[in-house]
């Protein structure tokens, strides 16, 4: 929507950078260094950490994806890493055998001594991959351990949020009897000039404490816990596990990059880290979406491939 009333920048994806610049908030990079306060900033730091609360901390996918992106069999690239040194896997087919193909360490490939991770069969790691999604995350008991990682981590700061919520409405209510008792002196006949100072910078702070108060009460939504009915979590395993059977490529790519986070691989292992899928929360919460973004970004739960 942004987008499309602003037209900013030609690319969606551009907006993520735009949004996580540390710069609209007064701070600059000096070398490895960041310095705060160092011109007065568009937005204020309370203003700019709540911004970042909506974006997510991956870059997101834009609508329209590269060519080669979109009829590329690597479902989950880019998300794929070498638990040697760090490098993504690229995906790699022999054209002249093309039901041959592989990951290869990307890092490797630069320079054969600087990693040991040998080249992986495509086919073998998607098929484990699947069967491990199919059999370990997609079930009740799995999703709901997820959730629950999830409202943990959601509700982790509610104390701290009333605590502050409730110190804003008593000053609030503070500075509104400030300003009715300046309004009261100025029907009194006071001394106009006198007053009408106080009485801008009492209405100053009075609208900076309601802004602030806007922003914690909308934190607090944020952090309400997800309700997930056993009968949602049985529908979103059956759901995806029935779309990953049809086999439909564009399909199976949605369902696995909504659910994988990140998959490192090793020589004899690999650790994949999980989402929670947004099918647990279109139905359970009016602001699925803003809780998507920090379920996404905080949960994390794991297991070995």
């Amino acid at each position: 929507r942004i987008h499309q009333a602003c037209n900013v920048h030609k690319t969606l994806s551009t907006y993520y950078h735009f949004f996580r610049s540390v710069t609209y908030k007064g701070t600059r990079h000096v070398g490895e260094r960041l310095v705060e306060g160092a011109h007065e900033g568009y937005v204020s730091p309370e203003e700019w950490d709540l911004v970042q609360r909506f974006v997510s901390r991956g870059r997101p996918s834009p609508k329209v994806r590269h060519p080669q992106r979109v009829n590329s069999p690597f479902y989950l690239s880019g998300r794929v890493v070498c638990g040697y040194c760090g490098s993504r896997l690229d995906f790699e087919q022999d054209n002249r055998a093309a039901h041959y193909t592989a990951l290869r360490c990307a890092g490797r490939k630069r320079d054969l001594s600087s990693c040991q991770l040998s080249k992986l069969s495509y086919g073998a790691f998607m098929e484990q991959l699947l069967e491990l999604i199919r059999k370990e995350i997609l079930t009740e008991e799995r999703l709901r351990a997820i959730v629950a990682d999830v409202n943990q981590r959601l509700t982790g700061s509610g104390p701290r949020l009333a605590e502050e919520r409730r110190r804003l409405v008593k000053e609030i209510a503070a500075a509104r009897r400030a300003v009715d008792r300046l309004l009261d002196a100025l029907e009194d006949g006071e001394d106009l000039s006198r007053l009408r100072d106080r009485l801008g910078q009492r209405e100053r702070e009075l609208a900076e404490l309601e802004g602030q108060l806007e922003r914690v009460t909308l934190e607090e939504r944020l952090h309400m816990p997800v309700k997930a009915s056993r009968e949602l979590l049985r529908s979103t395993a059956r759901r995806l596990k029935e779309g990953l059977d049809a086999g439909d490529p564009d399909t199976v790519r949605a369902i696995l990059q909504g659910l994988v986070k990140r998959v490192i691989v090793w020589n004899e292992k690999a650790r994949v880290e999980f989402m929670a899928p947004s099918a647990l929360f279109e139905k359970s919460t009016p602001d699925f979406k803003a809780m998507l973004w920090r379920a996404r970004g905080d949960s994390n739960p794991r297991s070995p491939a």
